[in-house]
């Protein structure tokens, strides 16, 4: 059965949960729900699910969080809020999955943002304006693999990328290392490799 949550999942810091998924849908019950789920401990998400956005994220991580067995995420403009797919803070591995966001929000489908984030991709399918936006960051990011196609250059969003590497609030630039070892990358119809 499809879970409509009224609340946030939220896992503490002392937590380690595993969410299978089973191949049903996670959604909002409505409107007002900002994330979907806010992660301070460890968490693993598989069974090939989908997960739909809140009015912000999908999910706001600090914790430990493991992304594979083929999930989707889905997250689309909101009127007055600006949504992530995955707003991490802490460390996050991606290994499947279908990131689908919506290219005319404003946040990227992936915000790392902050001196622990740190990001390894490794497969998944990523979709939407600017993919990944790296802010302040101190920690490696690695993608080795997976899908990368970008809507950055639709006419009414201006200058907008798909890898981002800015400051954060207080003008801190990120000094961590983005190697990138594999994967494609396309845009209108462009492919890199």
């Amino acid at each position: 059965k499809d879970i409509k949550l009224t609340s946030p999942l939220n896992v503490s810091d002392d937590k380690y949960l595993i969410l299978n998924t089973n191949g049903k849908s996670i959604s909002p019950e409505n409107d007002n729900l900002e994330d979907l789920i806010v992660n301070n401990g460890k968490l693993s998400i598989t069974g090939g699910g989908t997960l739909n956005s809140g009015k912000l994220d999908v999910i706001y991580n600090f914790g430990e969080l493991t992304i594979g067995g083929n999930c989707t995420f889905v997250g689309e403009s909101v009127q007055n809020g600006a949504i992530s797919l995955i707003y991490n803070k802490g460390t996050l591995n991606i290994s499947s999955g279908t990131f689908d966001k919506d290219g005319l929000a404003a946040n990227a489908t992936i915000e790392n943002v902050g001196n622990n984030a740190s990001l390894v991709i490794s497969g998944g399918t990523f979709s939407g304006c600017t993919i990944i936006n790296i802010v302040g960051c101190r920690k490696d990011i690695i993608i080795s693999g997976g899908t990368f196609v970008s809507d950055a250059n639709i006419s009414n969003m201006g200058n907008q990328y798909m890898i981002n590497i800015g400051l954060d609030e207080y003008g801190t630039s990120s000094t961590g290392k983005l190697t990138i070892k594999g994967g494609s990358f396309s845009t209108n119809g462009e492919t890199g490799k």
